[in-house]
């Protein structure tokens, strides 16, 4: 899979997700990593999910537990966190669908409390690693409903 299959993919995958980030608390999608940063043929794909929902909080503490065995089955799992939509369903024959049955589709979840509540931002940290969200949001790029690509440099829209 090349450097496009990848793009596609993520541009897919926002272009599901996006009319339903209300009901899900959705408030931006950021390419992050190789793919983002356009590097030739990427292995994965990295995705940031920007949210104001609990339950995506406590589904980023249990991929960091490492208690899923594989991406897919962590996927499935998610749906517990997304009552309100669809999302195995909304995903199936997708691209996504095939990189997560892959192994190659890794998503994290940031509360965009990170930026307002230093007690968020501190536990974060420590769940996670203060540089990968320097990393992330200095090289990612975010959602641009607009023109259906992810051209927005995370930095212009968070400060950390």
């Amino acid at each position: 899979m090349d450097l496009q299959f990848f793009v596609e993919a993520a541009e897919e995958f926002a272009e599901i997700v996006w009319p339903i980030r209300d009901k899900i608390k959705v408030g931006d999608l950021m390419m992050i990593g190789s793919v983002a940063r356009k590097v030739p043929n990427p292995i994965d794909l990295d995705m940031m999910i920007l949210h104001e929902n609990p339950g995506l909080d406590e589904f980023q503490r249990l991929l960091r537990s490492k208690i899923f065995f594989t991406d897919q089955e962590a996927f499935h799992s998610l749906q517990r966190y997304l009552k309100e939509a669809n999302i195995i369903e909304l995903l199936e024959k997708t691209r996504t669908n095939h990189l997560v049955a892959r192994g190659l589709f890794h998503t994290s979840y940031i509360n965009t409390a990170y930026f307002r509540d230093g007690d968020y931002k501190w536990r974060w940290d420590t769940q996670n690693s203060p540089e990968f969200a320097r990393i992330a949001f200095s090289e990612g790029m975010l959602w641009n409903p607009e023109t259906k690509h992810y051209d927005i440099p995370a930095k212009t829209r968070y400060v950390l």
